[in-house]
């Protein structure tokens, strides 16, 4: 019969209890040390961020912690072998975000209506310009399908 690892939910506190005094060493699937827990533990004791907000961290998920304790400075509390270990579960389990970049790629490309590349369509545009001053050049004088033609072409790209 093979055991399964099962994650079960606990409180931070009560979890950092467990790793500090050895019972385990993980807490909800977050592997950590003995000095992980009691840097942590520190942080939430001394830290202002954690002096304010104490009694909810201690009762909430360890997952929770692991953002805001990285933006409020917790490697002033860990010793630098510590300072590795969150280094690398902050990188693991931390919270993810889309860069401002991203989400401006997705926004231009659904604006520009299946086209990707912003610069590529403003080429199509000063190409399709030196077509009609072309065509105007040669003699074609009808100007109404020229700028029908270039009236397309920009409400294609925008």
């Amino acid at each position: 019969m093979k055991l399964r690892n099962i994650i079960n939910e606990i409180s931070t506190k009560a979890g950092l209890e467990d790793v500090i005094k050895g019972r385990t060493s993980s807490i909800e699937g977050i592997k950590m040390s003995k000095e992980l827990a009691q840097g942590m533990m520190d942080f939430i004791m001394r830290s202002p961020y954690g002096r304010k907000y104490s009694k909810q961290i201690l009762k909430g998920r360890i997952a929770s912690l692991i953002g805001p304790a990285n933006a409020f400075g917790i490697e002033r509390y860990l010793s630098p072998k510590a300072k590795k270990e969150f280094k690398d579960v902050y990188k693991k389990h931390g919270p993810k975000r889309e860069s401002v970049d991203e989400r401006l790629n997705l926004a231009t490309a659904k604006r520009m209506d299946g086209l990707h590349n912003m610069k590529a369509m403003k080429q199509v545009i000063i190409g399709a310009k030196t077509i009609q001053k072309d065509l105007y050049d040669e003699g074609f004088e009808n100007d109404e399908i020229l700028e029908f033609l270039m009236d397309r072409i920009r409400r294609a790209a925008f």
